[in-house]
């Protein structure tokens, strides 16, 4: 997930950045980064508070924050090397991909 601030600062560069992600549901930080942007990846689903603080060059902080709602995670892909269908037709392979799955569904029926 891609997260930016814009800045109505008339020096933007001199203004300091930091985020802040914490797992709303068990109320533990999960990271604290910084930077005027962030890209993160949620590998567990649920939901989440990500708060911007911007520091200006004379002391003044504004914080601000969103929640967030994790409802997927990306497929886990497992794909065995290929196979020759047979000796006749070496050039004629079978792709198996069986042990794929998506982790969001594993136990549903």
């Amino acid at each position: 997930m891609y997260f930016s601030s814009i800045s109505y600062f008339t020096n933007a560069n001199n203004v300091e950045y930091s985020w802040q992600i914490q797992d709303d549901n068990n109320k533990k930080i999960v990271n604290n980064l910084p930077g005027s942007t962030l890209k993160y990846r949620f590998d567990t689903i649920g939901t989440y508070i990500v708060t911007l603080t911007a520091r200006s060059p004379n002391g003044e902080v504004d914080t601000d924050s969103r929640q967030i709602t994790i409802e997927s995670r990306s497929p886990v892909v497992n794909l065995d090397n290929p196979k020759p269908l047979s000796t006749e037709s070496p050039n004629v392979l079978e792709f198996d991909a069986s042990k794929s799955y998506d982790p969001d569904t594993m136990g549903r029926k």
